[in-house]
């Protein structure tokens, strides 16, 4: 008898591993980003009336930290840093 108590003892603690737990980290609250995005910000990137749309994307064959996207909402936008600002061409 005792023999089957272990057992299934073992088998609970097999199944079940939320019991080995202590309560304390049980009650602790989640935090499954963590730390690792504390210094992130949202910020606008790219052009103010996204439509979902890009009509064409050129790449400088000289700087290629120049690109030129046609959007499809109409207009020509420009960035200088590989896409962290744009500015309106037209």
């Amino acid at each position: 008898m005792t023999t089957l108590r272990s057992l299934a003892g073992a088998a609970a603690l097999t199944c079940f591993p939320s019991l080995v737990v202590p309560a304390a980290a049980q009650d602790a609250p989640q935090d499954p980003a963590g730390s690792s995005f504390a210094g992130l910000s949202f910020r606008s990137i790219g052009p103010a009336f996204m439509s979902g749309r890009i009509s064409d994307i050129a790449v400088d064959h000289e700087d290629p930290s120049t690109w030129y996207v046609a959007v499809g909402s109409g207009g020509v936008w420009k960035t200088e840093n590989r896409g962290t600002t744009w500015t309106a061409v037209f």
